[in-house]
């Protein structure tokens, strides 16, 4: 990257070396989070969700009820609520129909 390039050199040359090590540590950290964000772009999808979040999300789809939900997997009530705040925080959404969509999205319905 030529602007890294341009305060390594600024750096070495004692040319205002706190001021661009601060700005070359901006850079360097959001080009690692950029790195991050394409190998979770290029990692499957499914290790995204276990495989019980998937289950829970496939009967998400169907537009079940928790207490459906609970009944066909043979867990509590409290367990399936606890799947779907996981789904949703790790889908990034707000509700069931958008984890849906967003399942859907990412090819894992």
């Amino acid at each position: 990257m030529a602007l890294a390039r341009l305060l390594r050199m600024a750096i070495t040359q004692g040319i205002e070396p706190e001021y661009a090590r601060q700005l070359l540590n901006i850079i360097e950290a959001e080009e690692l989070q950029r790195q991050a964000r394409k190998r979770q772009a290029a990692s499957p999808q499914s290790d995204l969700l276990s495989e019980r979040e998937l289950e829970v999300l496939k009967l998400l789809e169907e537009e079940v009820s928790n207490e459906v939900i609970a009944v066909r997997l043979s867990v509590s009530l409290s367990t399936v609520k606890t799947h779907v705040h996981h789904i949703i925080e790790k889908l990034g959404v707000r509700d069931r129909s958008q984890a849906v969509f967003r399942g859907r999205e990412l090819k894992l319905l």
